[in-house]
């Protein structure tokens, strides 16, 4: 399930076309507000087959094989990892994750969030 509300504020500077290659400066004037949840059935059969398929991918560039239940184990400790760093919170039937953005500043599950690899903006 999902639910979000994106909202562009159009007063006051004209945007120029150049402006648009500038992310920036269109983030500064969205507003954004969004959840969603996963339950737990679709996350253990979507999640573990996506990091599947990465896995795949990576052994495969690398010239390395192994076996379908290995990379399924390995998978599903992956995505265990990645569900702990907080991007989706756990419920009683899965996982849900709110982001909201405001002149942009950013926020993921009520915390400020930067995916740009700096500090957020407050």
């Amino acid at each position: 399930a999902a639910n979000a509300r994106v909202a562009f504020d159009g007063e006051g500077d004209e945007i120029m076309p150049a402006d648009l290659a500038n992310p920036f400066l269109l983030m500064a004037r969205l507003t954004v507000d969004s959840t969603v949840a996963v339950d737990q059935r679709l996350m253990d059969t979507l999640g573990v087959s996506m990091m599947e398929d990465k896995l795949r991918e990576k052994l495969s560039a690398e010239g390395q094989e192994m076996s379908d239940e290995d990379i399924h184990e390995m998978a599903a400790s992956q995505l265990e990892a990645v569900l702990q760093q907080g991007f989706m919170l756990p419920t009683e039937s899965g996982y849900k994750a709110s982001f909201s953005m405001d002149k942009g500043a950013m926020q993921l599950n009520g915390q400020p969030f930067s995916p740009f690899g700096q500090p957020a903006v407050q």
